[in-house]
């Protein structure tokens, strides 16, 4: 089946053919219309929309910024990034990214993508999309193949999840499937809070309620981090602007869920998620945490938010990218995502790869010698 590829930069259709498109594809929050909003609007750079159809349909977006960097600070690329712009001050990380493709065409959608780009008039060296799951059907493009592009997995990521459709369909008790270690200090802490007063999860209703949560959230996450010499995420003010920009834009949509969790007064920590398609993906949190180790803020927000996302019909409790021991313990499934970069055929790569497996043998030799 063969595509009509074209580059589109005009927001508005875009915003008409993902939403036409999305009823026929498995696109995530990261590639929902949502999410490209507030990226084109705040970041810099210079960016395009490829656009696959066939007759009068759509069947494949991609978004691309073009970003000249410094690879390990000696090589220069001209690089397109899927979905990101590719300015570490944007800290704008998709994941689960890809291209958006009708069910069924992922593949081909992936070629027709592919092939359009070696071929067209854009410059670049190197492709790189990051946060793609492992058996994304571009990695198996036969156009990386036939136009000599290099496929290099750059980093392997662990995205844990909770399988809560599973959890449904066995009529299961979620912390019933926890290690008996995990049960132990959930229930403990669960205890020492229940004696300060009643746990309550509040769901912000309202823009301007979920927006003071976030900032409420933003407080109790830089005090954490300061307190341990790192300055935190809130302190970056362009992903601050980003994700008060989907709120702001997308809250009306149910695509917003800021939970604020409390004992009695006072407050134990607040939760920012995204929703998409019955799936929730935790973006952020900020947690009250007391001197007596046996309160595990964390773990009881957590729980509870499992809990009433179980409860409001959602199929999956992802805690994305990381691999903390929370995660390891509260998850009952994993996604392995790939970061890639597809490079075309250039000395200056091949120097850098003769450079890096050089060090490699240094390494090699000097290791035995430690």
């Amino acid at each position: 089946m063969s595509f009509l590829v074209k580059k589109i930069d005009n927001l508005m259709v875009i915003n008409e053919l993902i939403h036409q498109l999305e009823p026929f594809s498995d696109l995530s929050y990261f590639q929902s219309w949502g999410w490209y909003e507030a990226g084109t609007n705040l970041f810099d750079g210079n960016w395009f929309f490829l656009v696959a159809t066939t007759g009068h349909n759509v069947v494949g977006i991609a978004p691309f910024f073009i970003n000249h960097i410094k690879r390990r600070g000696i090589i220069s690329s001209k690089a397109l990034y899927l979905n990101e712009s590719g300015n570490r001050h944007d800290d704008m990380f998709a994941e689960y990214n890809g291209f958006i493709a009708k069910r069924g065409l992922e593949v081909e959608v992936a070629d027709a993508f592919l092939e359009y780009l070696m071929s067209s008039d854009i410059s670049f060296d190197e492709i790189i999309i990051n946060r793609i799951l492992s058996d994304n059907p571009l990695l198996i493009s036969k156009v990386i193949k036939d136009k000599k592009l290099k496929l290099c997995i750059t980093e392997d990521w662990i995205s844990r999840y909770v399988d809560l459709k599973k959890l449904k369909d066995s009529n299961q008790d979620y912390i019933t499937t926890l290690s008996k270690n995990s049960r132990a200090q959930l229930r403990r802490s669960l205890r020492k809070y229940e004696e300060l007063g009643k746990v309550t999860l509040y769901c912000a209703d309202n823009v301007d309620k979920a927006l003071q949560y976030f900032s409420n959230l933003g407080e109790l996450h830089q005090k954490y981090w300061i307190a341990k010499g790192v300055a935190g995420i809130f302190a970056k003010k362009n992903w601050v602007n980003f994700h008060q920009s989907i709120i702001t834009k997308r809250f009306e949509f149910s695509e917003v869920q800021l939970l604020k969790i409390k004992v009695g007064d006072d407050v134990i920590g607040y939760i920012y998620s995204l929703v998409h398609n019955r799936h929730v993906y935790m973006i952020q949190t900020g947690f009250n945490y007391l001197p007596d180790k046996a309160f595990r803020p964390g773990y009881v927000c957590h729980y509870l938010a499992i809990e009433y996302n179980k409860d409001q019909g959602a199929d999956i409790y992802n805690f994305l990218v990381g691999d903390g021991q929370y995660k390891k313990s509260l998850s009952n499934d994993f996604d392995i995502l790939y970061s890639v970069a597809l490079q075309k055929n250039k000395l200056k790569f091949k120097i850098e790869n003769s450079i890096l497996s050089f060090k490699r043998r240094i390494a090699g030799y000097l290791s035995p010698l430690g």
